[in-house]
């Protein structure tokens, strides 16, 4: 079982430099699921609230890290969000960039 304490609590609106990846678990029928397949696609997995519109949305933090503000952005986690597809629906997972970022086309 999974025993939950203390989850970090982000804003919906990343900030400027901030990268991030995560799943909205309203929107996953198998938690244990999809925390497992994360690992084996080496994410480390987190629970985090975020504050969106007047609600509270739990999601499973895959990635969050902050770049310099401008950053070109590869697609090195776009298999792995690709991957991400084989458990959950492509409407669960969130991608999202604070700021002005570009993103490199291969």
């Amino acid at each position: 079982m999974l025993t939950v304490t203390n989850i970090k609590q982000l804003n919906w609106i990343p900030a400027k430099g901030e990268h991030r990846i995560s799943v909205s678990i309203a929107k996953v029928p198998d938690f244990r699921q999809l925390w497992n397949f994360a690992e084996s696609i080496e994410f480390q997995p987190e629970l985090v609230a975020i504050q969106r519109r007047g609600q509270i949305e739990i999601h499973l933090s895959l990635l969050q890290e902050q770049l310099e503000v401008g950053a070109v952005l590869g697609f090195d986690h776009a298999s792995l969000i690709d991957r991400l597809s084989e458990v959950v629906s492509d409407q669960a997972i969130w991608h999202v960039y604070g700021g002005e970022m570009a993103v490199e086309v291969v």
